[in-house]
């Protein structure tokens, strides 16, 4: 050593950091997102087919639910008949508004993960009052015995 303080050797070279990037998926959470957000826009489109309602609508209309829209169809609630009529069309509006609100009330905690069960696909518990509580089954991402991608 030299009286001036200094030492004669090498610095340490700055250490090697071993850092591998890695993805962490939940998949079932990413499964749920994917369907939400299909559910979404679904609604948007029959919402946006009900206020358009030209002929191809009006078509479409018939051919899924065997009435034309501008039938007056009887309101049953909760099984049972409320003496009221509506347009068929304005039902089904009414309809869609409703599953809006819900859909966009529902979080990643309304969705339970039964994955592990074959036995069904996905039902919502029984209780007509919020929070709505949705099972989700095994068979939920299959469709016709095939995964949906």
């Amino acid at each position: 050593m030299d009286d001036n303080n200094q030492t004669s050797g090498q610095p340490k070279p700055e250490p090697e950091e071993c850092v591998k990037e890695q993805k962490i998926t939940d998949h079932f959470k990413i499964m749920i997102d994917k369907a939400r957000k299909a559910q979404k826009l679904v609604l948007i489109k029959r919402a946006d087919d009900l206020l358009r309602w030209g002929a191809q609508e009006e078509y479409d209309f018939s051919k899924i639910f065997g009435v034309k829209g501008n039938k007056e169809v009887n309101i049953r609630k909760y099984g049972h008949n409320t003496g009221r009529r509506m347009n068929a069309r304005f039902l089904m509006m009414d309809g869609v508004r409703r599953l809006m609100i819900i859909a966009n009330d529902l979080t990643m905690s309304s969705f339970i993960n039964y994955t592990g069960c074959n036995e069904f696909a996905a039902f919502v518990s029984p209780s007509k009052d919020m929070p709505y509580i949705i099972n989700i089954g095994a068979k939920f991402e299959y469709r016709d015995g095939k995964k949906i991608q």
